[in-house]
């Protein structure tokens, strides 16, 4: 006989709308886009709805998009002006990593206020 063997690399649990992953685990675009935390948000520069906001070191939040084309040409935060070596510093915000980096969002009543 022949066994079946799985590999799992991670497992995700749902709960009340939460969820919470073990493992290593990687997720395509639209899951990405299914645990945003923030819903209804707007992205200041395009004033489109965010998909994915994606919070800089230096605390703003813009959609992961806007960001690619930023650091694509220029590399710089347009609030500030600091600099943003690469994708890698910035995060893309969930409902699993949200309220640890709420603190951290600099215009978060700005994107808010377009409910």
């Amino acid at each position: 006989t022949r066994k079946k063997i799985f590999n799992t690399e991670s497992v995700t649990f749902v709960k009340e709308g939460s969820r919470s992953t073990v493992g290593q685990h990687f997720l395509k675009f639209s899951e990405k886009e299914s645990l945003n935390p923030i819903p209804g948000s707007i992205d200041q520069l395009t004033l489109q709805p965010m998909r994915l906001p994606t919070l800089s070191p230096d605390g703003y939040v813009l959609d992961y998009d806007t960001w690619m084309k930023l650091l694509k040409e220029q590399k710089v935060n347009p609030f500030t002006q600091n600099h943003i070596k690469s994708m890698r510093e910035l995060i893309i915000l969930t409902i699993d990593n949200f309220d640890s980096y709420k603190d951290k969002i600099v215009n978060l009543e700005q994107i808010r206020s377009n409910d």
